[in-house]
């Protein structure tokens, strides 16, 4: 069976040879009359890109093959050239970069799991046929360890675009091998350019068209000539590709080779004297990770807002709302050294990590790791989905904070502010809020019980609130207030009434008997459980039978994750989709499509996801737990 990974390569390369310039034109589409390109031509792009990746296999399997006829190659640099660092390559202030390993052996470890398999499946048929195309001959044997992606920074006294900042380089082991690939190249004088920069010889190649594109659906007579070139049009796309002792480089147009080429022979002033991304490159080579980000923050939004002015996005003369201007303004960033990112396999499945690296005195600013949150125990083993963390309080006023200078949001924070005080006479922030100042938690649980299940019949689950807090008081005049505002408001309609659950005293707040709304329970002096009803709070208090922190999903999707941290985002998703699923159609269940896509989430068996504090900065974790692939006997 072919691997997922050699597939993958494949169809990437023809999907950039494809769509280099796709969204270029979607900016086009400016009205929902141009939007029916998507149906007009959708088989004309897929079946361009399945000749795209034919195109590529036949010149990458020639590349790797000696027994063609061999080309003339061309002479791009002398061989006694040394072999410079990939890192040399970018520019000190390169925003953003993603490294993608290459190599199988590491790539095979996704083997293990079902969700390859289902994902080697739908891959397959973008395989192209008729094509002797072995990966590990044609690519791996001549490619290096990884390749890069990217965009490049800003040129002073140049607007950046898309295609003058996109960027892709490959390392190569066998300088020939790359030749020759490139030698085929420009055998096809019809669709290949070549120009000389600095004596590097830059290829423009535009990418093959159909030749017998299928007929197009039928367009209504509304649209204009105009608009209909614009929707049918513009199928000729062109990528630029160079080759560097070691390298072979690919942008969407030359400009953008043009700069590695200057780093290339430049002065010195490039990644690999950056301190910031040494210190990430370190981090991201363990043999786990697949794939890793490397983002300069404040160059990023540099770039970001200059690419929003690419005439060709057609953005020009939209203004942005002032809060985005905002967050685009690069002089934000300035706390902010680097970001990463990492992708990487380990034994339950693919973990997924993203760091934010501060100035030492930003990072001083950052809120701190609680004390591992003991919420989660509250909690029953079954729980569908739950999220906990410490002082909502706080982290209210952050945000509040973040978002404070910017005028549409404080208008809009303040008009609610007003309108929640005149209704129900509290303070929003300090009420409602500012007594949750411990660890708390928000979950979602089976259960037939509460308020929920008298409404809509077979919801069959319950949402629920712990929180921990050092003012207890605050909270119950909160509660007392509530209670009588909500009567008053129903006429006397609502009851309040005490009640007693396995010895424990919970209050319900009922309309009539057996149709509670919402009841509460103080656990101990400061810690309060609140759920949707007296029947659904009955299986919380005074403690669920089977707690969430000792169920097996809980702590298989969590005992990796770092400690300690600021508390989890927690899915058990094959008790979510079947909960999910019961409200589902029955004809949905007979649909073939329906069936493998849930064969396809079912093989995930929990998402996690926490965040914590690390030596001047902040580290989000995810860990996807995936079921194994018992069809495989060890390949």
């Amino acid at each position: 069976m072919k691997s997922l990974f050699p597939i993958g390569v494949t169809v990437s390369l023809g999907v950039i040879l494809s769509t280099n310039m796709s969204v270029v034109d979607a900016a086009n589409v400016r009205s929902p009359r141009q939007a029916a390109r998507s149906t007009v031509s959708i088989e004309r792009e897929f079946t361009e890109l399945k000749g795209n990746i034919k195109y590529v296999a036949q010149n990458l399997s020639l590349a790797g093959t000696k027994s063609r006829v061999k080309p003339v190659l061309p002479l791009q640099v002398p061989p006694s050239t040394p072999v410079v660092e990939m890192q040399r390559l970018f520019a000190s202030n390169t925003p953003y970069l993603i490294f993608v390993s290459t190599e199988a052996k590491k790539w095979r470890g996704l083997q293990q799991f079902h969700l390859y398999s289902l994902a080697e499946k739908a891959i397959a048929q973008f395989a192209p046929q008729g094509v002797s195309f072995d990966y590990q001959r044609d690519v791996e044997s001549w490619l290096g360890k990884q390749v890069v992606f990217g965009f490049l920074p800003k040129r002073q006294g140049s607007l950046a675009t898309l295609e003058s900042s996109y960027i892709g380089v490959i390392p190569v082991r066998d300088q020939s091998r790359a030749e020759m690939f490139l030698g085929f190249l420009e055998t096809d004088q019809t669709r290949v350019k070549t120009r000389d920069y600095k004596g590097i010889k830059i290829y423009e190649v535009t990418t093959p068209n159909l030749s017998t594109p299928p007929k197009p659906k039928p367009v209504p007579k509304a649209l204009p000539e105009q608009t209909l070139t614009t929707i049918l049009g513009g199928q000729s796309r062109t990528i630029a590709v160079a080759s560097l002792p070691g390298y072979m480089v690919t942008g969407l147009s030359g400009s953008a080779i043009e700069q590695v080429i200057d780093n290339y022979q430049g002065n010195g002033n490039h990644l690999g004297n950056n301190q910031d991304f040494q210190e990430f490159w370190r981090r991201s080579q363990s043999e786990e990770v697949l794939i890793s980000l490397y983002q300069n923050p404040r160059e990023t939004m540099v770039l970001y807002q200059d690419i929003l002015k690419d005439p060709n996005l057609g953005m020009g003369q939209v203004e942005l709302p002032q809060f985005i201007q905002d967050l685009l303004n690069p002089d934000k960033y300035k706390g902010y050294r680097y970001s990463q990112g990492l992708f990487k396999l380990q034994p339950e499945g693919v973990r997924i990590q993203f760091a934010i690296h501060n100035h030492p005195d930003a990072a001083n600013k950052q809120l701190k790791d609680a004390k591992p949150v003991p919420v989660v125990g509250r909690m029953p083993g079954a729980t569908y989905t739950s999220f906990s963390s410490s002082n909502l309080s706080l982290q209210w006023q952050g945000i509040v904070n973040l978002f404070g200078g910017i005028k549409e949001f404080q208008d809009g924070l303040n008009s609610f502010r007003e309108f929640f005080r005149t209704s129900t006479g509290l303070d929003f922030d300090k009420d409602i809020l500012g007594w949750i100042d411990g660890e708390y938690g928000l979950f979602l649980y089976p259960t037939k019980g509460g308020f929920l299940n008298t409404i809509l019949p077979n919801f069959n689950a319950g949402f629920g609130f712990v929180v921990e807090t050092q003012q207890p008081e605050v909270a119950k005049n909160t509660l007392n207030k509530l209670e009588t505002l909500l009567k008053s408001v129903s006429g006397g309609a609502l009851k309040v009434a005490n009640r007693s659950i396995q010895g424990q005293p919970v209050t319900s707040w009922e309309l009539e008997a057996n149709q509670s709304l919402f009841a509460y329970s103080w656990l101990n002096p400061n810690t309060i459980m609140m759920g949707s009803g007296a029947g659904a709070i009955a299986e919380l208090v005074p403690n669920p039978r089977s707690p969430l922190n000792t169920a097996y999903n809980f702590t298989t999707a969590t005992n990796s994750l770092p400690k300690p941290n600021k508390g989890y985002f927690y899915m058990n998703m094959g008790s979510l989709l079947s909960w999910i699923y019961g409200f589902v159609p029955a004809e949905f269940h007979a649909n073939q499509d329906f069936r493998t896509f849930k064969e396809a989430i079912g093989s995930v068996y929990s998402l996690s996801t926490t965040a914590s504090q690390i030596p001047n900065g902040e580290q989000f974790d995810s860990l996807i737990v995936l079921a194994p692939n018992r069809s495989r006997s060890g390949n």
